[in-house]
């Protein structure tokens, strides 16, 4: 409207400059906005330069190293090393015996971020299962719970550096490991007439290790037959705290052998009044035995007994107050 007022005072000409200049105006004004809306285009985001100048990490979930099956490996042997550390035996025989176990490690993840030359620590949840026979104490033939391990770097084709660093839930109850099927296990199938039966668990030896079929089965060395007691009594019945002590001490089994003989010896020749005297005095002794805390008082105990008997026998017995 106010352009054609203009042409009605100005002319045409000066009109139509006018409306040349505020088509320029337009065109500037568009322009601008679109260079104002393009300028970050070109720009960079936060975790591009971070990656770019190599300030930022690999997340932690994209590390392998906690989930190699070699390193799986690695911690189940390390396991049942330390387990026979726990033992303080058969270490030879766990070690073996890793061999026929499975283990696996669910969600196994790191717990902290770290560079391909760094160790790293790695969490999961283990379940380690047993070869054949081979039980621990409660009769369970798996082991579950959530290790911790260190995985350090490999060099040169060498196998991962592995070291247990929360290993408690697995080993401690490894180290009660023992052989022979669970008294409520099933009964094995009959075995064909012309296959060899297994060979019997060592008797010196609570384990040993699975037999495959190839290789043959290692197999422990029993250990040497240790010295065994010999009182008047029979050991394998022997039950209470004191009889137990005698059937460990040759010592205390000579004793107990020298006194059950004068025992009997004053019992065949002694009279009415006597053997009674030796019965009634008997339960007395014992029961001073079973009171005694170490072998010297046993051994004492016995002596003492020794010497009733003689006084029994000789009418000098006077009954202690």
């Amino acid at each position: 409207m106010r352009l054609a007022h203009l042409s009605l005072f100005c002319g045409p000409r000066v009109a139509s400059a006018m409306r040349l200049l505020a088509t320029t105006l337009i065109l500037a004004a568009a322009l601008s906005s679109f260079a104002c809306n393009r300028k970050d285009d070109d720009k960079l985001s936060d975790d591009e330069v971070a990656v770019a100048d190599g300030k930022r990490k690999a997340s932690p979930a994209a590390d392998t190293r906690c989930t190699s099956p070699s390193v799986h490996e690695a911690v189940k042997r390390e396991l049942f090393r330390r387990a026979a550390e726990v033992r303080a035996a058969n270490a030879e025989n766990y070690a073996k015996i890793a061999g026929y176990a499975v283990l696996t490690v669910d969600n196994a993840a790191p717990t902290a971020p770290a560079t391909a030359s760094e160790a790293i620590e790695c969490r999961g949840r283990a379940t380690l299962r047993l070869p054949p026979n081979l039980a621990v104490a409660g009769g369970r033939t798996s082991l579950t719970g959530t290790i911790g391990y260190s995985v350090g770097r490999a060099s040169g084709g060498a196998p991962p550096v592995v070291t247990l660093v929360d290993d408690q839930a697995i080993t401690i109850p490894l180290a009660t490991l023992t052989q022979g099927r669970r008294a409520s296990a099933p009964a094995p199938a009959p075995v064909p007439a012309r296959e060899p039966s297994p060979a019997p668990a060592s008797s010196t030896d609570p384990i040993a290790p699975p037999a495959p079929r190839e290789p043959p089965p290692p197999r422990i060395a029993p250990e040497p037959p240790r010295p065994v007691a010999q009182p008047s009594f029979d050991c394998r019945r022997a039950r209470s705290r004191s009889e137990i002590a005698v059937c460990a001490s040759p010592s205390l089994a000579a004793l107990d052998r020298t006194m059950a003989a004068q025992y009997q010896s004053a019992a065949s020749a002694a009279d009415r009044g006597q053997a009674a005297l030796l019965r009634q005095t008997r339960d007395r002794f014992l029961g001073f035995r079973e009171r005694c805390g170490n072998d010297g008082c046993i051994a004492n105990t016995y002596r003492g007994r020794m010497r009733e008997i003689d006084d029994i026998m000789a009418g000098r017995w006077q009954p202690t107050r």
